[in-house]
């Protein structure tokens, strides 16, 4: 079955009356996606409070932190789910992660960026296992950009200068595994030409 996006005026309802609830102090005391629900029913809006649940806790929630996830948010994930798959299938529970992200960074994350990040992550190694390259460790990225320096000629000597894009590398924490990643950018000169005499 075909999923029908919240339009605008259905979340312009949901915000509303959570709000309402909210100045009354009745979030904990009542159900308020039922609640939405009854009150979308009124405009001849069908949800059920399920969609409304997962619509407010992933998109309409004001406290959510939409900004990318950083390094080590990305790491602590990786560290977390590792530890807490439950029964032989390995099963993710992303909401009980929710919390101790909140706890752990002060950021409340929907579970569907949570859920995103850890299912591109996987698809990443599985085509990469399929390929045969095993783990992608790698210090050093390709050469992004050459710019030469302003007073550099065909005739003269001089380098231009190569900037290194260098977005990761591993550093090891205290018990010498890889966890942490880190990487200012390098920027190294190299001759144009051939020179007579180098000095690299």
């Amino acid at each position: 079955m075909k999923k029908i996006r919240f339009t605008k005026e259905e979340d312009n309802v949901v915000k509303e009356v959570m709000e309402k609830l909210k100045q009354h102090n009745q979030l904990k005391q009542q159900n308020p996606y039922a609640i939405i629900e009854n009150e979308l029913a009124k405009f001849s809006f069908q949800r059920n409070s399920k969609q409304i649940r997962q619509r407010w806790k992933n998109h309409l929630d004001p406290n959510l932190w939409k900004e990318p996830l950083k390094y080590y948010e990305k790491d602590f994930i990786v560290q977390w789910v590792e530890k807490n798959k439950e029964g032989p299938n390995g099963t993710i529970r992303f909401a009980k992660l929710i919390p101790v992200m909140k706890n752990r960074f002060g950021k409340l994350y929907s579970e569907n960026n949570l859920k995103n990040f850890w299912n591109s992550r996987e698809r990443r190694r599985v085509k990469r296992n399929q390929q045969g390259k095993g783990p992608k460790l790698q210090i050093y990225d390709e050469i992004t950009k050459i710019s030469p320096s302003p007073l550099a000629s065909p005739l003269s000597n001089q380098a231009p200068l190569v900037t290194l894009s260098i977005p990761q590398y591993l550093l090891p924490d205290a018990n010498n595994s890889p966890s942490r990643y880190q990487a200012p950018p390098v920027i190294r000169p190299i001759p144009r030409y051939p020179l007579e005499k180098s000095s690299f």
